[in-house]
């Protein structure tokens, strides 16, 4: 007998009829599912990223205002540095006879004026805001020195200078430095043989003083208050906008009164950090636009004249 040669029909729920594929509804809202996972994981990296790009931004910012404001703080603490040594019975002549003395809308010729005495101001303000300059008898200690002499604010050696006290003669040194900014740069010119200037610090948008000075009309060496450049006067004798209760004063004693310089840097980053425009905070503590998508912020602090402090 042959075998029987009749066909089984396949049945409901066998392999064949287990193997049915996705439709089209599950896959469409398989992907869904997968778009969705995907854009939540692309928004979470972009802030993570943004987060970061602003956190780094403002470290390298705080760190640029710190030293800004050290070199600024070095330079004041030293202005009218000018000892009486044993032995001498007069000081040595400081160049222009300011310790301090600064514009509030820069100087206008920062590497040609030979002393304090010979700066002028803009007469129009600054982009890169105010401008100072500190003078005081320099010394191996109290610079860097270069061949054993005396440096400015640019490690350049200083010239030598000489003053007769009875029959000896006196060599000494005198830095005058001059701080300002331009160009978004913090930049020092400091007098030698020949002045000239060097940047210091970037992303220094602008720099402010203001002056804490002590009464005219009494000895007191407290501060009474606290005055702009404009107030205490230009160095050339004019009286123009000066404080009323100053006028009376020679401009080298107007700014002889000074006693502390408040000192405000405006930090810019070194690059775009906002995908839109924000505000900040300037030197007034005003509220400000920045349309230029980086990040800003003013670091302030004050600084106290030992060298002045002790002199009624």
């Amino acid at each position: 007998m042959t075998p029987s040669t009749h066909s089984i029909p396949l049945r409901a729920g066998t392999r064949r009829g287990q193997s049915a594929g996705v439709t089209l509804i599950e896959l469409m809202i398989s992907m869904v599912i997968g778009l969705v996972l995907i854009g939540a994981l692309i928004s979470l990296y972009a802030g993570t990223v943004g987060t970061n790009t602003v956190s780094n931004a403002q470290a390298e910012m705080n760190e640029d205002a710190q030293f800004a404001l050290k070199i600024v703080a070095s330079q004041l603490r030293q202005a009218g540095y000018n000892p009486v040594n044993p032995g001498r019975t007069t000081l040595n002549t400081m160049p222009g006879g300011f310790a301090v003395f600064g514009c509030d809308q820069g100087f206008s010729n920062p590497v040609t004026a030979t002393d304090a005495a010979l700066l002028t101001c803009n007469s129009v303000a600054s982009a890169g805001g105010h401008a100072i300059v500190a003078t005081y008898e320099a010394d191996i200690y109290n610079t860097v020195p270069s061949g054993g002499i005396p440096t400015n604010c640019l490690g350049e050696a200083l010239s030598q200078r000489s003053m007769v006290d009875g029959a000896v003669t006196y060599n000494y040194y005198v830095a005058e430095n001059r701080l300002y900014v331009k160009n978004n740069t913090l930049y020092c010119a400091g007098v030698s043989a020949a002045t000239q200037e060097q940047a210091l610090v970037d992303n220094v948008q602008r720099i402010e003083f203001t002056y804490g000075a002590s009464s005219p009309t009494t000895t007191s060496t407290a501060v009474v208050g606290y005055l702009t450049a404009t107030e205490l006067g230009a160095a050339t004798g004019t009286s123009t906008g000066v404080h009323a209760q100053l006028t009376a004063l020679t401009p080298v004693n107007r700014w002889a009164e000074v006693l502390t310089v408040r000192v405000c840097v405006l930090m810019r980053s070194a690059k775009p950090v906002f995908e839109d425009n924000t505000s900040y905070y300037g030197c007034d503590t005003s509220s400000l636009a920045a349309a230029d998508k980086y990040l800003h912020r003013a670091y302030v602090t004050t600084v106290a004249l030992r060298n002045r402090i002790g002199t009624p």
